[in-house]
């Protein structure tokens, strides 16, 4: 490269923000490899001349002036024998010249970071004629604009310089990403350190500068290496050291040049072994440093730890035996096979990119098997995993075969599992790492046929509940009462069934939906027979009657909430469930029972919450009742007919509201107490609207 495209490098290299005239002589002298021109005033005032007449460049004038850039080398501290730094003195935070202002969406395709992009002012037809010819020398314009004045390259040609020639010029990257790049070749040789970048330039999350940093990894423009700062405290601190391709070095790690040292060490000892004592005084580094350099040794299989008798190592030595008679025996380190030089690789822990296979086997190069066109991808997705057997396949197992993200995956695999044909297990396989892995669920493959027949047969058993439930309710069974208060021109609202109903109800097409919420009885006896094969729904009985409909401005559907009778079969096992029942629970149960019989009606579970929590942390109980746990005494209560649940849907002003009330066994749906804890709610939400 001549000496005046270097010059042009120089600029574009320090991005929007632009290069002052000062800082300009300082990136020259600096320039590794050298630059080949002395930097006398003739040869500044030819630099000046060819950035004039160069059409990429613009110049600009600032609002104030900018501080020359302060160079620093972070690898002059580093011992090249061993990788670890030796600095004894820490100087103060670098001040940064150029802060980070990123500019977004710009109608002109300019990307990049500037502070000063809409105030600075551009003087180009100032200093350069249309004949691109000099207006002013070198002299003229320091004297006239001295550090305000910024040679600023063209979007082109600094993103030309970023990504190299190896790279893609059609490339497109979103302003964040490009903001980090140009931050990154700024750096020149020193590189950018990730903590650095997400703590003090972009002062963003590390999660969220993980994201800008990936799309530049995957298209190949910075590498990424190891590196080991030491910090005020004496203590070394770890992290990702980024850079350009063309200002890559392969510089070594000191446990890479560690691990090589014991290695050669090891070789020239007879046997290939030596003891830790031995080794640790030969590596002088501290007790840390070297249980990390024999523990990654022997991850890597390249050593083994053995123990020795200390009379065969030392016949001279101290006792061979201790106190009980046993052999003193030695810890040294054996070597298995040398250390060999690993290539460069992109240290990058915690990419999600890295998964794993259905087999368990780390992929990286492209899928097995791509997606069938003719075939839609859901029939697609169930047959692969009808060809995983019992074993089953992680969900990501599914997405590297059909070559779809991660996000398209895991909504195939719902949709399959909302259908009914395969169903989810979650397992772990490594430490703080959770996989799911998703079974097929049903054994024929004509799915759709197989869901018609389930279909059919749960509107089969609802209709027979309805029969047996008419049946009870003629031979004075307990029964639900519906109260409905509509206004004239305003339709009923239903409730979902959602707000208490089971599946048998909502008319569900899967046996394999639960009731929301369970008992804590029906909830083991589900999970005792999702073992064994799909669950079948229990059907759920609800008696209404309809009242006069009084004319009003508010609807108001009460809803008796009633519980699914149990089979002479489950008896046994509800006995034994109840057999398991703590003096906490019951406690729990005789609360909320006491509060029903006083206060008869109780809006909502948050009363009941608040007055356990209060008893038990009398009691001197630290955990406190969550209102699951109160919704699964609550309609255990109801199930054994200690009270009721009443649930409503009150519409007043526009505004709609769920109820659900906690009343006595002896109080109706038109009751007047019911009415007053409505007109309440009206009320409060009146007042509301009114604020």
């Amino acid at each position: 490269m001549d000496p005046l495209s270097v010059a042009v490098d120089e600029v574009a290299l320090e991005g929007l923000d632009g290069i002052t005239i000062p800082t300009l002589w300082i990136r020259l002298e600096d320039r590794q490899p050298k630059f080949p021109l002395k930097l006398d005033d003739c040869t500044r005032e030819l630099i000046w001349k060819s950035l004039i007449i160069n059409t990429d460049l613009k110049f600009y004038q600032l609002p104030q002036e900018r501080e020359d850039v302060v160079l620093y080398d972070r690898f002059k501290d580093i011992d090249p024998e061993t990788g670890i730094e030796t600095a004894l003195t820490f100087s103060d935070i670098r001040k940064d010249v150029y802060p980070i202002h990123i500019i977004l969406e710009n109608k002109d395709g300019i990307q990049g970071s500037c502070a000063f992009f809409k105030q600075r002012t551009d003087i180009t037809k100032q200093v350069r004629s249309k004949s691109l010819t000099p207006l002013v020398n070198l002299q003229e314009a320091l004297e006239r604009y001295g550090r305000k004045l910024v040679v600023v390259a063209s979007q082109m040609l600094r993103f030309r310089t970023l990504i190299g020639i190896e790279s893609d010029p059609d490339l497109k990257l979103n302003d964040d990403s490009y903001c980090v790049l140009e931050r990154v070749g700024r750096a020149r040789w020193q590189g950018e350190l990730q903590r650095d970048l997400h703590g003090s330039s972009f002062k963003i999350d590390a999660r969220k500068l993980h994201y800008m940093r990936k799309s530049l990894v995957k298209h190949g423009l910075i590498s990424m290496q190891s590196h080991a700062t030491r910090i005020k405290s004496g203590q070394q601190q770890h992290s990702i050291l980024l850079l350009l391709k063309r200002f890559h070095v392969n510089r070594r790690t000191k446990y890479d040049i560690l691990m090589e040292y014991v290695s050669n060490i090891l070789q020239q000892l007879p046997g290939q072994f030596a003891t830790l004592i031995t080794l640790r005084d030969q590596l002088n580094v501290d007790e840390g440093t070297f249980k990390r350099v024999l523990q990654y040794m022997r991850n890597a299989k390249l050593v083994e730890f053995r123990q020795y008798p200390l009379e065969d190592l030392d016949p001279s030595a101290g006792p061979a035996t201790n106190k009980k008679g046993n052999k003193v025996l030695v810890r040294c380190l054996k070597m298995l096979k040398p250390y060999t030089k690993k290539g460069v690789t992109d240290d990058d822990d915690d990419d999600d990119e890295d998964e794993e296979d259905g087999t368990g086997a780390r992929r990286r190069g492209p899928p097995a098997e791509g997606r069938i066109m003719e075939t839609d991808v859901l029939s697609q997705a169930y047959h692969i995993v009808l060809s995983c057997g019992t074993k089953g396949i992680p969900q990501s197992g599914v997405g590297f075969r059909m070559n779809v993200g991660k996000l398209e995956s895991r909504m195939l695999c719902r949709r399959l599992e909302r259908d009914g044909v395969i169903k989810r297990r979650r397992f772990m396989i490594r430490v703080k790492e959770n996989k799911k892995v998703w079974r097929r669920l049903g054994q024929s493959v004509v799915m759709k046929k197989w869901m018609q027949q389930v279909k059919a047969w749960v509107e089969r058993e609802v209709k027979r509940e309805e029969s047996q439930e008419q049946n009870d309710r003629r031979q004075g069974g307990k029964s639900s009462v519906r109260a409905k208060q509509t206004q004239p021109e305003i339709p009923i609202e239903q409730t979902t069934p959602a707000e208490g109903e089971t599946p048998a109800c909502s008319k569900s097409t899967t046996p394999n939906s639960e009731s929301d919420p369970k008992t804590e009885q029906a909830r083991v006896e589900e999970e005792k027979e999702s073992n064994a094969s799909a669950a079948t729904p229990l059907p759920q009985s609800e008696a209404e009657t309809t009242t006069n409909n009084p004319p009003d401005n508010n609807i108001v559907v009460v809803k008796d909430v009633l519980q699914p009778k149990a089979r002479k079969d489950e008896k046994s096992r509800k006995s034994l469930a109840r057999s398991h029942e703590t003096y906490r629970l019951l406690r729990r149960k005789n609360l909320i029972v006491e509060a029903v019989r006083s206060l008869k009606i109780i809006e909502g579970l948050f009363p009941l919450q608040k007055i356990i929590n209060d008893e038990e942390k009398q009691d001197g109980f630290s955990s406190k009742c969550c209102r699951k746990t109160i919704l699964r005494l609550v309609h255990g209560l109801s199930k054994e007919g200690l009270l009721k649940i009443y649930k409503t849907t009150v519409i007043q002003d526009g505004i709609t509201k769920k109820v659900e009330m906690v009343v006595h066994p002896s109080i109706q749906p038109n009751d007047d107490i019911v009415n007053r804890v409505l007109d309440q709610i009206r009320f409060r939400i009146s007042a509301l609207t009114l604020l």
